[in-house]
Formats: structure tokens, sequence, C-alpha cells
């Protein structure tokens, strides 16, 4: 997988975009003062270690994940979500993501979850611990924000857990409104359903108490150009995650991703089709040949085009 880790002290931004992470144990562990991660394909990806979080965000100052498509991922926890350095400005946004079929272990305690949001970690060399003092300071509830996302998760106990960042459960509450949640493929309309696959302040009363009302009680509408031209999965109005080998707003333009992009010697005419310059042959225009010399009169070897 990936591992970012910059001092977060140094006010820099960390962006992940575009990218497919698949069949890896833990695709993506990133540590700076802000992280951005938006437009990325988590695909069947499986952590068997315990405690495992298949994808890790630290930052400082913010975490933005969004437009993401998070599918078929086996972890303890999918996505951990955690301010550093007990920052009261810390802003945290997952919105617009898809979070379907993934399966997480049960846990009563809650550490297990598709979506874990803490707050108040303290970093300590190459480890994370949490703050036990209890006068700690805790992020600023108005700063975190999960909405317009899609939960489909009916193999994982918890969709969402909030970690213990309060002695006052009053003083925090975590903002997920107007989210989409379903179980094997029918709309949840039960506050009562909903409310038992969150971990909060009803299970601990320590732990802030996330808000889900309102919640979207049928399909996000969201709209493509061209519905992404079948190419692709649309996340976010507007936003497209392409499949391997496509491109574009819409996901039309033919990369030719699987053939190392035609190696820069031709241009991608369809998918998984070079049409290659002058000099160069092969399916991934990888082969020089030697046609204006006769190639070589079959008697040599063409290092390179004509």
């Amino acid at each position: 997988g990936v591992y970012i880790r910059k001092r977060y002290y140094s006010n820099t931004l960390c962006t992940v975009k575009g990218s497919n992470f698949t069949q890896l144990g833990r695709p993506l562990s990133v540590e700076s003062s802000e992280v951005d991660i938006a437009f990325n394909r988590f695909e069947d990806n499986v952590c068997t270690d315990n405690n495992c979080a298949m994808t890790e965000l630290r930052a400082r100052n913010s975490i933005k994940f969004y437009a993401n498509l998070v599918k078929s991922n086996a972890a303890s926890r999918i996505l951990d979500v955690a301010s550093v350095d007990q920052n009261s400005d810390f802003q945290a946004n997952v919105i617009g993501n898809i979070f379907g079929g993934n399966v997480v272990p049960a846990s009563t305690s809650g550490s297990n979850a598709v979506l874990f949001m803490q707050g108040d970690f303290y970093s300590n060399s190459d480890d994370y611990y949490y703050n036990e003092t209890s006068d700690r300071v805790t992020v600023d509830a108005d700063n975190w924000e999960i909405h317009s996302n899609e939960f489909s998760n009916p193999y994982s106990l918890y969709e969402m857990s909030s970690a213990k960042v309060v002695t006052d459960n009053d003083a925090f509450k975590l903002n997920a409104t107007n989210n989409f949640f379903t179980l094997t493929g029918e709309v949840i309309i039960s506050s009562s359903l909903i409310d038992n696959r969150l971990f909060d302040d009803n299970e601990y009363p320590s732990t802030p108490e996330i808000l889900f009302e309102p919640y979207l009680t049928k399909d996000i509408i969201i709209v493509c150009p061209s519905n992404c031209t079948e190419n692709g999965i649309c996340v976010f109005p507007g936003v497209c995650i392409c499949k391997d080998g496509w491109s574009g707003a819409s996901c039309d333009t033919p990369t030719c991703a699987t053939l190392n992009f035609c190696n820069g010697n031709g241009a991608c005419s369809a998918f998984e089709q070079c049409n290659c310059a002058d000099g160069w042959e092969g399916s991934e225009c990888n082969i020089a040949n030697c046609t204006l010399r006769n190639d070589c009169n079959g008697n040599g070897f063409c290092p390179v085009p004509n």
C-alpha cells in the first residue's frame, strides 16, 4: 500500500486523487497537516491483522475524504479518521462517498466499524495513543461533517462509530445527518434500525452522540455527465470514478493504462488499443522498427526507430 508521513506542524497538504487501491492489505495510511483524499477506488482490500484500519488518516488541521468508492473491503475499520495534537480547530469532512459491501468483524466495543471517527489523539513518534487526561480539548463538533454518503454494509455490525473523546457528551455531538443507509438492498426508513448500526453514547455513555436525523429515505439522486458512459460510477453530482482504462469527466476517454499508456510512443485510440507512432509497433508500442531502413535487411537488430 501507500504510506505517507509528513510533519503535521509544517502546514503541508497531502493529496491523493484518482487512484485505484485494489487487493492490498492496508492500501493507504497518511499523516500530514492537511489531508485531501478524493475520486479514488478502494476495492477488494483485505487486512487480516487484529485492530487493522484499511485506510488510516491523521491530520492536525483538516481531513477531507469525498467522492470515493469504498467497496467490498475487509478490516477492523474500513476508514479511520482522527485529529492529532489536540487542535480544537481541526475539521473533518466525509462527504459524498459510497461505502458498500464492506466486512467488519463484530465488536461490541465499537472499535470496529466501517467509519471510525476519533478526536483528541496525541502523536508519539510512530505510535498513537488516547489522551486520557480529564481536561483534554476536544475538536469542535461543528467541524465534523459526514453527509451525503451511502452506507450499505449488512455484514458489518456498525456502520459508524465515534471514539471516546469527551467527558461530557453534551458538549460534543458528531454531525452525520443526511446520509443514506440500506440493509440487504432495502432502504432503512426506521430511526431505531439506523441507531442500532451506530456506536455512540447509547452504547457507551462517554462517547459522543451521533446525530443522524434527518436521514435520506430514498436513494441519493446524483447526476453525472452521460451517466459516466457506463465506464465508471457516479459517486457525487457531476463526479465519476472511472473504471480501469478510462478517464475524463464522463469516463469517455480511453487511457490504455493496462498497456503502459502506449509507452509514450503512440496514442490510445480505443479501450486497450494503441495507435503507434511511426517507428514503433506492438500492442504497447514498445517495439522499435526500422521500416525506413528495410528492417535492417534481416541482418541486424533495430534498437531505436529507423
